[in-house]
């Protein structure tokens, strides 16, 4: 009985699953292929052996960030699926019995993503030995499976479905069906500032957080050697942009009353997706940036680059697919809104300018505030004649063309949630 509705929940849900299950299997995939290279020692980089220690501080970057995306993907669809559990209290159910139904759509999906992200990089194994051929002295060297490799792969698998079980667990037994219900909504709040905190001017706030942004920008170009930590430092300042001078920048838009309604539309949304997907937006940037300063600080040891280079495409793409899941998560539960909308005269016409700019309007900012770390990472390399102006562009499009794929996707879904039905041509 719990299994077939566990199953048909998973058939209503489709979407959100397959979202899940992707994030699942592509973390799967990386971490696959980047164990079994890591450990080959056939190509002279056995992880943990290696005199280069960039390879140990890559594989644990990158293995935070795949437990990280996993986690925070198991937690949205979780949440999402609070309503649904809190009901089923109201019903009558118990506790073992929503705890079965959570996790046997869990579990299915772990089930179906693993073993698939296992044949994938199987499959990747081939055209990653003619790049690593291309740039290995001597140019036969074989990636193939490798013990270590596999071992150190399901051992933190099982690591990760194990938590996975144990937070899903304690989930639907520490909530009882009012917090289910309102769990999505308490997830939004956003903290107050420190009480010693208060007393600093909004101007003074600003110029610290701006600041605080931008100048690691110029010393990128001073000392290339310290790109990683003034690179962190900027995704700190930026925090502090996005909620000193992004966010009260759209509201006093709106406040203002000056724009026009289907304007104040959109920007309420978009000021909603920076609030609420902040942490993903987190995610994405710190990825990216910091593999990217990784790279340019290490380009005399050709397997080397390639390894970090790898980890740098499969993190960018990762990246953008995990933070299209949950913001098409946060799309999904706008249908009431946009009914509202429709209900007092908006058209079909506007309803779609209004998602085609909220959608582009937040992969826009995701994708600027990137660029300006990028961009200015990589020029600093090619005028100092370090990297190649062809390679930096390569490096760049990486990671803005997954994301204006994921953007188009986004649209695309998102319209197809809310713009069915009730609406006006």
């Amino acid at each position: 009985m719990i299994f077939k509705e566990a199953l048909r929940s998973l058939k209503h849900d489709k979407s959100r699953a397959f979202f899940y299950w992707l994030t699942l299997m592509l973390t799967t995939t990386f971490m696959y292929l980047y164990f079994n290279i890591a450990m080959d020692e056939s190509i002279g980089m056995s992880l943990g052996e290696s005199s280069d220690n960039i390879i140990t501080i890559v594989t644990l970057i990158s293995v935070l960030i795949c437990c990280a995306d996993i986690f925070f993907a198991n937690d949205y669809y979780v949440k999402n699926k609070s309503k649904d559990l809190a009901v089923r209290l109201v019903s009558g159910a118990t506790y073992i019995h929503i705890a079965g139904y959570l996790l046997i759509q869990t579990s299915l999906l772990m089930l179906l993503a693993i073993p698939a992200g296992v044949l994938i990089a199987r499959f990747l194994m081939t055209p990653l030995n003619m790049i690593v051929a291309s740039v290995l002295p001597g140019g036969t060297h074989i990636i193939e499976p490798v013990p270590r490799g596999e071992l150190y792969t399901f051992v933190i698998l099982a690591f990760i479905v194990g938590w996975i079980v144990v937070m899903n667990l304690s989930f639907t037994y520490l909530n009882s069906a009012a917090s289910l219900i309102n769990q999505r909504n308490a997830s939004k709040g956003e903290k107050g500032s420190m009480f010693y905190l208060k007393s600093i001017p909004n101007w003074m706030r600003q110029i610290f957080w701006l600041f605080l942004f931008l100048v690691p920008v110029y010393t990128f170009y001073v000392n290339r050697d310290a790109i990683v930590l003034f690179s962190c430092i900027g995704m700190v300042g930026f925090n502090g942009i996005l909620r000193w001078i992004i966010r009260p920048i759209i509201t006093k838009m709106i406040s203002s009353g000056k724009s026009e309604p289907k304007r104040m539309a959109y920007l309420g949304f978009v000021r909603e997706d920076l609030q609420v997907m902040k942490f993903a937006m987190y995610l994405l940037l710190v990825s990216v940036i910091i593999m990217a300063s990784i790279l340019v600080t290490n380009q005399e040891n050709p397997m080397v680059s390639v390894m970090i280079t790898m980890s740098y495409i499969f993190l960018s793409v990762l990246q953008a697919m995990a933070l299209m899941f949950r913001y098409s998560t946060e799309l999904s539960e706008r249908k009431r809104h946009f009914a509202s909308l429709a209900r007092i005269g908006y058209t079909l016409k506007q309803l779609k300018s209004i998602t085609r700019k909220e959608v582009f309007g937040y992969y826009g900012s995701v994708l600027l505030i990137s660029m300006i770390y990028l961009v200015n990472i990589y020029t600093s390399l090619v005028t100092a004649g370090v990297m190649k102006t062809s390679f930096a562009i390569s490096l760049v499009l990486i990671v803005a063309v997954p994301l204006c794929i994921c953007a188009v996707g986004s649209l695309f879904y998102y319209r197809s949630i809310v713009l069915t039905g009730g609406t006006q041509s």
